[in-house]
Parts: C-alpha cells; structure tokens; sequence
C-alpha cells in the first residue's frame, strides 16, 4: 500500500555550496547579480589586466612578515583574520581560489574569467564537496556557468560530491531553466540521467518540485526507459509527480510512457497512481487512469490495497468518483487481502459522500456483497454508528437485505441497539417487522436483548414499542430474557420501561434453572431495581417467594448473598402482603442455614429486627460453626446488634468471644451504642456475659429509653431473684423495672447498690458479702474472689462464686487467666473447681509455664492436693520441687523429702494429714511404700 505521507523523503539529499567568510566578498543567494553583460574577449583581456595588478596589489598588502614556513593559505589569513573565519573546511590552496569562489557567488562574470587567467583553481570545493560551477548552478549564475562549463570537459561538469549531486541536479531541485539549458547542451542524455547512489536524477528533482519546463526538455532529451529509471525503492519521477499532484508534469512524462511504464510498480506494489490516489489528486487520476486498462488501475499492491481502495479508505470522493467511472460495476468490489473493499472501507469510517459515489454505481445485491465474516458495508457503519452513511445504504435496500446477519447471526440492528446508538435503530427499526426485528442470533441474543443488557433505556422503549408482550420477553438459549438482563446488571430504569409493558406472569418468568429477575437482583444486590420489581408484583404477593430450581427463593438468595437492604425490603414486602418473615409460608431453618453458611451475620440481625423468632440464631450459628470451625466473627455484627436491640444476640456473640471493646469510626463501643439507645436488655445481656455494667449505665440507658417513650425494645426471660421480695426497702424504680422484666443481672447491680447507699457493710463474713461474692461468679470477676480468699481458704465462699458462676452458664475458657492466678496463689479450692469445669490444665503462659508449674515453684502444697483430687498426673520431681520451695526444709539439695522433718519436727506426710490434703498424703504414703523418689 502507498506509503504515507509523513514518509516521503526529501528528494534532494543536496547542500548548499560554503563561502567564504571575507565580508567584503559576501553575497546573499537572493542578492541580484550587478553589471551583468555578455562576456567579449576585449572585456575579458582587460577585466583579466586590472583584477592582476588589483591581486598583485592584495597579495602585497596580505602578505605578513617574511617567513620562511609561509604558504598560500597563510596569505588567505595574513591580515589577521582567524582561520575559523574563512572556512576551516575549505579546501583552498592560493588567494586567488578565494577570490574566484567570491566572484562566481556574485555572478561577476568578468573577476570569474580574470581569476581564472591568473591561475585560479577551476575545481576547488568546499567542505561538501560542492564546486565552483556547482555553486554557480545553485544560485542560478549562468553566465558564471557558461564560462567556467567552457573550461570543463562533460565528466568534469558532471563531476558529483559524495553525496550524488551534481550542478544538473542543484539547478533542477530550484527550477533554473537557462543554467539547465546551457549544462545539458553539454551532457548526452546518459550524463543527463546521471543517478545519485539513492538513485534520483536530475528529472526526479524538477518532477517533485513540478518544475514543468524542466522536465519537459529533460524528456524531449532522454528515451522512455531513461524517463522511467527507478530509485533503490523501485519510485520513479512519474512517481514523485503523481504523489505531488503536479498534473502537467504527469502529463508530459506519461506521454512519453507506455501503460505497463506508467503502472511500473515500487517494491512494495505501489504504483504511481496508488499514490495519487493516496493524496486526492483527482485530476492526476484521470490523467494516468485514461491511459490504463480496468485490470490495470485495479492493480493491488502487496497488501491488496487497489487506487479505488485508497482513495475510499482516505475519503477522496472526486478521486473516487474519477476511478469509479473507468472501472464500472465489475471493478469496484476487488477486495484486499483482509477482504475489504472500497464500499465497507468507506463504510467503516463513515465517508457517507464516498459511500453514495460507490453504490451510485452498485445494485443493491453488490452493497450488500458480504465480507469472509458476512459483514456487509450496513453492518459495518451501524456497528461504528456512522448515521449518515446507515441512511444513504439503507435508502438502497430491502427489508430482508438491511436484516442481513453475519456468519454469527448478528445484524446491522443488533449492534445499533447494543451500542445505544438510538436514531440508527429508529431508522432500521422503521424499515422492519416485529418479526425481523425480535431476530436472534443462534445463542437467542437480540436487539432488545442487547439494548437491555447495557442499559440502553430509550433503545429498549423504542423497540419495545414495536413489539408484543410475548416478544418483550425472548429468551436467551438459557432461558435469560431482557428483564432479567436489565434486572442483574441494575439498570434500573430500562427494568421499569419493560415492566411497564409486561403482566406480573411474565415479570416472573424463570429462567431453566428457576432463578427469576427478582431473584437476580437479590443476589446481586439491586436494590432500586428489586423495588420496581416489587411494586409490580405487589397486587400477586404469591410471586414475591416463589420458589425456583433447588428450592430457592428471593429471599434465600437474599440471605444468601448477604444483602441486607434488599433482605428488608423482601421482608417488609412479605409483611405488608400478610406473610410474615416468622412463617414457614415465606422462610424455613433452611434459608437460615443458607445465610449461616456463607457467615452473612447482617443476615439474621436483619431476620431478627423484622419480628423472626429468636430461636432461629441457633439454627444460623449451627451452620456458620459447620462451614466455618475457624473462622472469626466481624466486629461489626456486634456493633450493629447491640445498636438495634438484639440482645440475643448480643449474648451469643459474647459467649463466643466476640470482641467487646470494639468500636465504630466515632469512638462508641458496643456498650454505649446499648446505653445510649436505651437498650437495658442488651445491658442485662453483657453483664450475663461477665462483663462489668456499672450503676450509672443502667440508669443512663433507662433515661434514654424513657426518652424515647418506651422501657425496653424486648424483655428476655429468665428467673427473677428471691432475695428481691425480701428486701423492705423501697424499690427504685430502675430496679422495679429490671426485677419486673427478669433482667437479674441488672437487678442484682441495682440491689448492691441500693444496699450501699444505705449503708450496710459488705465483707465475706456476712449474707450480703456472700451475695456480692455470687454476684462476682456470675460476671467472672475471679479479682473480687481472690481478695475474699486472702485470709485463707474458704471453701463456702469459694461455693458461693462458683454458684453464680454456674448460674450464667459461664465457661473456664472465657478466664484463661483464672487457674493460672488461682495455682500461683495457691488457691486450691479455685483450682479444683476450674479443673473439675473441664479447664485445660496443660496451657502455658507467655514465659512456657503451666498452672502446676507455677504452684510448684511457689511451694503450693495444697494446690499439688487438689491436681491430684482432680485425676490429674503429677510428677515425683514436681513434689519434690514444691516441697523445696515451701523453705520448711532444710538440707542438702539431694535429700529424701520422705525423711525430711521442718523445725517442729514434722514430716512432710505429717503436714499433708494435718492440712486435709488427703490426696498427697496417699500420694507420699504410695510413694514411701513403693518407689523412691529420684535424684
């Protein structure tokens, strides 16, 4: 294909002549040349008598101070001048070689002549290599370039620099006629055409520049080969000309061609008519064109490209119109290589003039000729939204041929409407059926289809106001129809044009796995578009739950998913048309374990904030502890649980390690949420959990809640406590409200605190400590028990923390630290309860210690008992260690513990009897009877 016109090189690769840097010598190229006349030889006697003595007289008055190393180009710079100053390129050897130089530039044709007589260097250059006469040719001296050309034999005149240029050339490239005219009556028409190594002649420079006088006497000169020799890249002067647009000289070098010359092609196929067609040049078209057969200007170029698809391609309508008069019908749909022809070219970039020229002359199964793909030109232009040139095909074609599909069943109107493109469906669409215009493809896509995918909203109005209902809702090989398209991506307002034109049966048409537009837009979590779908079906509540393939629903797809907003619009939905969220008519424990197994926790605060059972968290927790053994809950489902009042919930999630201290981006914790909502039963929930609930944050929230007009969102059930109708005083009204709604772990707060304020003393040695020590089993503050047990071992105080410790269902677990503080401390009353609630007695603390460990090295006798009582194995050594750790007995390191007796002279087994520790006394017994304890 031609090349661009970026590409095309410079066709004169030739620089101008240096000159010297005399100032008084110097002349402008564009400065007129004065006192020109015709050389006579009395002139040239006397000009060549006066410019010897004037030289003699420069030489003297340049020559600098003798010197036996002077030379000639010392002479050129003796009046001081640098060398940098007169050319350090150029080769002059003598003054007088300047001086010629200088005057060839002023085109003094008479000092040229005089300096030549004086000895003046004919074929001296400057840094390029340019010469005398070169320089003359180039600033158009041709009276200088008579004489110094009658000097010169035909090889010196064509003498070339290194580059390939020649005086021809120089005075070709700028247009002088009279200098060519005076080199070529020199020149055989072989030293005419003289090539530079890249191949230009002395006609490829004045055919690129148009000089058309120039070339016409260059053609009268050379034959027709000689006019058609080609450059390394197979161009020619016709070439250049062509691609110019200089129709003259096209015209005078085609006329010495013949037609296969003329359409002589480059290397890369290209001809010169390729190339005007390239550049519009219509008239240089027609020039060429008239001379060539139709086979002939359809010639391709190595890609396939012909004139006619370059011009169509570049929109040269009148280069166009030109090529399509000579080739007719039969020509015009050569394609290239990749199959296109002028008319899809044209068509594909929207050239609507260029597309009415071609199929001016095309019958409408000719536009219509199809590409290897099955493209035609229409949908082509439909498919780039060219609207102008969708109108001028169409105006030429038949209802079935504007339906045409490629070979993968899509139409010019298919791809108008998938591209939104709506006044090209208008247009198609006007000349259509219902029937071609629901066509499909094999996969069931359509227009409508299309256009509903990509939300195309006026596309979709606008075809669906040509179609019935039953059309409206095609569907894909798959089932899908436009709806459900519309409804999954959330376009929301195409959603609302197609329900508009779709009964509610339709609406919920399935698709073959059952899954329907509503159920799509639940799992995707489409929230504007599953309200359009709801409003609806709002009169049939039967279709808002109905199942689908596997058992699904709207909802449990919902739950599925974890969209919590189209959740509480289904549920809401579900509620205002009479079936509730809590009923097996809209959900089962098998939509629960859905929402559970995917750990979408918003799901069931969702379920339980619309009125559901709470029971139904059991069932969801059940599923989430199978599908996620280890996985941890998000902080944010407590936040959001106590915000909304679910103390359930809230208590589950304590239970299972939930995060207490958590906060939102402002600050607030789960607690204030509580409080500050005025959720009392959310309180009541924590402080069962074990957690601290002060005083003033029970009657912070109970004045919250009364401010919002209610006592409590929900009342938990529980058992409330006896000693609250012992109690003489009068109630607060914070405690009658938690004594009234089972919160007994509020009231138990309340109570303490009312006892205090009226002053009773609270110790381990009376009712009221052993109440407040209940009180601290059951928040699990192990502190509160510890400090009852400093003056020694209690064990009815360490029955009491245990009673309300066992009351809320609290866990070893949820202390980690409590057996290790209780071994250490040598509370083995502690210890043994722990253990005996199934406490992991082989944990280990951040230094690598375990409990026993810890007891051992801090010579804990009693806590040794009680790991024994509770079947736990002990260690020889481990006794051994404890009893050097109590510091009762003395001796060496090695020494039998067995044998040992403190100061009052008792034995270790002794002191176990006499403490109660009737386990290590067995053991010791054991151990003295049996083996014998090691080193």
């Amino acid at each position: 294909m031609p090349r661009d016109v970026s590409t095309i090189p410079h066709v004169s690769p030739i620089s101008p002549p240096s000159r010297t840097s005399f100032t008084h010598l110097k002349v402008a190229p564009d400065q007129p040349v004065v006192g020109r006349s015709t050389v006579s030889t009395t002139a040239i006697a006397s000009s060549i008598q006066a410019d010897k003595q004037a030289c003699a007289r420069d030489i003297e008055d340049a020559r600098p101070p003798a010197s036996p190393q002077s030379t000639s180009f010392d002479l050129a710079v003796g009046q001081g001048r640098r060398s940098s100053e007169v050319g350090t390129a150029l080769f002059i050897q003598d003054y007088k070689d300047t001086r010629l130089w200088n005057a060839t530039l002023e085109g003094d044709v008479n000092l040229v002549v005089a300096w030549l007589s004086a000895g003046a260097n004919l074929h001296v250059t400057d840094e390029h290599g340019n010469t005398v006469l070169m320089a003359a040719a180039l600033y158009n001296r041709t009276e200088c370039v008579i004489a110094l050309a009658s000097l010169m034999t035909p090889y010196e005149i064509n003498r070339a620099r290194s580059d390939g240029g020649t005086a021809l050339t120089l005075a070709a490239e700028e247009g002088h006629l009279e200098t060519i005219k005076v080199l070529a009556r020199r020149l055989t028409p072989e030293q005419l055409n003289k090539a530079s190594p890249d191949g230009c002649t002395a006609l490829t420079f004045a055919a690129v520049k148009g000089h058309t006088e120039i070339v016409k006497m260059l053609v009268d000169r050379l034959t027709a080969e000689q006019i058609n020799h080609t450059r390394t890249d197979g161009s020619t002067a016709l070439t250049f000309a062509a691609e110019a647009g200089h129709v003259e000289t096209v015209q005078l070098i085609a006329n010495r061609l013949s037609a296969e010359q003329i359409n002589h092609p480059r290397h890369d196929g290209s001809t010169a008519l390729t190339f005007a067609a390239q550049r519009g040049h219509a008239e240089t078209i027609r020039v060429m064109a008239s001379r060539l057969t139709a086979e002939q200007i359809n010639h391709a170029c190595d890609d396939g490209s012909t004139a006619l698809t370059i011009a169509a391609h570049r929109n040269h309508a009148e280069a166009v119109k030109v090529l399509a008069s000579l080739l007719k019908s039969d020509g015009l749909l050569k394609p290239r290589s990749d199959g296109a022809t002028a008319l899809t070219l044209a068509a594909q970039e929207g050239y609507a003039e260029t597309v009415q020229v071609l199929s001016s002359w095309l019958t409408a199964e000719q536009i219509n000729h199809p590409l290897f793909n099955g493209s035609t030109a229409l949908t082509i232009a439909a498919q780039r939204g060219h609207l102008e040139t969708v109108r001028v095909l169409v105006g030429q074609l038949t209802a079935e041929q504007i339906n045409q599909s490629r070979l993968d069943g899509t139409t010019a109107l298919m791809f108008a409407a998938g591209a939104g493109d709506i006044e090209i469906v208008k247009l198609l669409a006007g000349r259509l059926t219902p029937e071609q215009i629901r066509r499909a493809t094999p996969h069931g896509s359509n227009a409508l289809t299309l256009a509903a995918e990509r939300g195309h909203t006026e596309t979709v109005q606008v075809l669906a106001e040509h179609l019935t209902a039953d059309q409206i809702n095609h569907a894909l090989a798959d089932g899908t129809t436009a709806l459900m398209l519309a409804a999954h991506y959330d376009h929301a307002e195409t959603v609302k044009v197609l329900v508009d034109r779709l009964p509610p049966s339709e609406i919920n048409r399935a698709r073959h796995d059952g899954a329907t537009a509503l159920m799509l837009a639940a799992h995707d979590g489409r929230v504007e578009v599953v309200r359009l779908l709801l409003n609806a079906l709002s009169l049939h509540p039967e279709y808002i739950n109905a199942f689908a393939g596997g058992g699904h629903t709207a909802l449990s797809v919902a739950a599925m998913a974890g969209q919590l907003e189209v959740l509480a619009l289904l549920l809401h939905a579900l509620e205002v048309s009479g079936r509730a969220a809590s009923t097996p008519a809209t959900v089962d424990y098998s939509t629960l374990r859905v929402a559970g197994s995917y750990g979408h926790f918003g799901v069931l605060l969702t379920w339980l904030s619309s009125g559901a059972k709470e029971e139904f968290a059991d069932t969801f927790f059940e599923a989430f502890d199978k599908a996620h053994r280890n996985r941890s809950m998000h902080p944010d489902v407590l936040l959001r649980a106590a915000e909304t009042g679910c103390a359930r919930l809230v208590g589950i999630l304590l239970r299972r390690g939930a995060n207490a201290d958590v906060r939102r981006g402002d600050g607030l914790s789960a607690l204030d949420l509580a409080v500050s909502n005025g959720h009392l039963c959310v309180l009541e929930a924590w402080a069962r959990s074990g957690r601290q609930v002060s005083h003033q944050l029970i009657l912070d929230s109970l004045q919250a809640a009364q401010g919002r007009s209610r006592a409590a969102d929900r009342q938990p059930s529980g058992t409330r406590l006896d000693y609250l109708e012992a109690l003489e005083e009068k109630m607060t009204a914070a405690l009658m409200l938690a004594a009234s709604s089972d919160w007994v772990m509020l009231a138990e707060v309340l109570l303490l605190n009312k006892l205090q304020a009226l002053g009773a003393a609270v110790d381990a040695g009376n009712a009221l400590g052993r109440e407040s020590l209940r009180l601290a089993g059951r928040r699990g503050r192990f502190s509160e028990l510890f400090a009852a047990l400093s003056s020694g071992p209690d064990e009815q105080l360490t029955k009491t923390f245990f009673e309300g410790f066992d009351a809320v269902q609290r866990r070893p677990q949820n202390h980690p630290s409590a057996l290790f503080d209780a071994a250490k401390a040598g509370h083995a009353g502690v210890v043994l309860s722990l253990l005996a609630r199934g406490d992991e007695a082989d944990r280990q603390d951040e230094s690598g210690q375990c409990p026993l460990d810890l007891a051992v090295n801090n010579g804990h006798l009693s806590v040794l008992n009680a790991w024994i009582a509770s079947g736990r194995e002990i260690s020889s050594q481990q006794i051994f260690n404890a009893i050097q750790a109590t510091g009762r007995y003395g001796g060496p390191m090695h020494f039998d513990p067995l044998q040992a007796v403190d100061a009052s002279g008792y034995s270790v087994e002794v002191l176990a009897q006499a403490n109660g520790w009737a386990h290590l006394a067995a053991w010791l017994l054991e151990m003295k009877l049996e083996t014998s304890i090691p080193e």
